[in-house]
């Protein structure tokens, strides 16, 4: 949780730093991360993906491994990235990004998508990031 919780908030610090060009690149587009229990088992992670490729709003997706996930943390916050060098173990969970588009967020039947995603074993959090887009066109 603690990974998580520096991911997203260096995710918010560097999307504020750049919004208007971030805005501009991200408009129209959102994308829902999809996070894994550490000990989530294989089944547990098949049966995601096959929920994710039986719908076609989330089924352009991309699985990110635990090492591949501290990698991107440690090029794109070099200056905390020491932090995570200090704990006996890798933090961050796999994941699933899905692709979607700001028509499949707005639909009524996204949330439900997201519930059962959310609910699913094994799957520990689900984000999508429009609302931050939508935040960060305000101002």
């Amino acid at each position: 949780m603690i990974a998580i919780s520096l991911l997203v908030v260096g995710r918010f610090s560097s999307w504020r730093r750049t919004s208007s060009a971030g805005v501009e690149r991200w408009q129209g587009h959102s994308r829902v991360s999809i996070y894994f229990e550490t000990d989530a088992t294989p089944p547990q992670i098949a049966a995601v993906d096959s929920f994710l490729a039986t719908h076609p709003e989330l089924a352009h997706r991309r699985f990110v491994t635990r090492q591949e996930a501290l990698a991107r943390f440690r090029s794109y916050f070099t200056n905390v990235s020491d932090v995570v060098g200090q704990l006996d173990e890798n933090p961050f969970p796999s994941s699933y990004e899905c692709d979607v588009s700001q028509q499949t967020v707005q639909a009524s039947s996204f949330h439900g998508l997201i519930g059962a995603l959310r609910g699913m074993a094994g799957v520990e959090q689900v984000q999508y990031d429009y609302d931050w887009i939508r935040q960060l066109q305000r101002s």
